[in-house]
């Protein structure tokens, strides 16, 4: 049973004991991953921000966790959270001897942007204790007190969410059915205009094309014009 007493969590608050584990809280720092660029932000208290869809974001517990040797965590995104669409792909556990905040990398994978705010208590640990201790330089050498470079580095820039690919799928449809009505606008044209050619040809060829023969025919049977030579007396 975890106790203000095992100093594992700090700070402690007894009603953050939920069953067999403890939630912990979003701390004082934030990265939102943007592609043109972003910055680690620091979060007042009660501070809210928001995570886009299709967005990766690093958050930072309230909380330093202290694990003994001969201890394990598991750690996780409560339910309530995970249905907005919010996963962790950090990580699931923290390992022996670990002395610091916990970096939680979160991808929201929904449909629509979830709000959050410093001090929400979003993530779960859950301790169980070993067989036996790992030796002491087997443990971390330093845990994480701010979200830094090498952290970021690992996980950033933008993503798609499948809902992001539907809608640029539904787009693309769009699109494609709009070439198709012009395609088929213009092969209407394309046929109403050799359909007029038709008829202007058969009709040249019934009341024009006769007119021309007949002045052709005209010209040919007239007689040659005759000269006359006129002398001089």
């Amino acid at each position: 049973m975890l106790s203000d007493q095992d100093g594992i969590i700090l700070p402690w608050n007894r009603e953050r004991v939920d069953e067999a584990g403890y939630r912990l809280a979003v701390g004082s720092e934030v990265y939102l991953a943007e592609a043109e660029g972003s910055e680690v932000r620091e979060l007042a208290e009660k501070e809210s921000f928001f995570i886009k869809p299709g967005q990766f974001a690093f958050l930072i517990t309230e909380e330093v966790v202290n694990l003994p040797l001969g201890c394990i965590g598991f750690i996780s995104v409560r339910a309530g959270t995970k249905f907005y669409g919010l996963v962790n792909v950090s990580g699931f556990h923290v390992d022996p001897g670990y002395k610091g905040k916990l970096i939680f990398a979160i991808f929201n994978s929904g449909p629509t942007r979830v709000n959050l705010s410093r001090g929400d208590d979003i993530f779960s640990i859950w301790m169980c204790d070993l067989s036996s201790p790992i030796l002491e330089e087997d443990a971390p050498k330093s845990g994480y007190f701010h979200i830094t470079s090498e952290v970021i580095n690992k996980i950033d820039g933008e993503h798609l969410t499948a809902y992001q690919l539907s809608d640029q799928i539904d787009e693309l449809d769009l699109k494609l059915k709009r070439v198709e009505q012009r395609v088929t606008s213009n092969r209407n044209w394309l046929v109403r205009g050799g359909f007029f050619i038709t008829i202007i040809a058969f009709l040249f060829g019934i009341f024009v094309a006769p007119y021309f023969r007949s002045i052709s025919q005209a010209s040919k049977q007239q007689p040659p014009a005759t000269t006359q030579s006129i002398s001089n007396p």
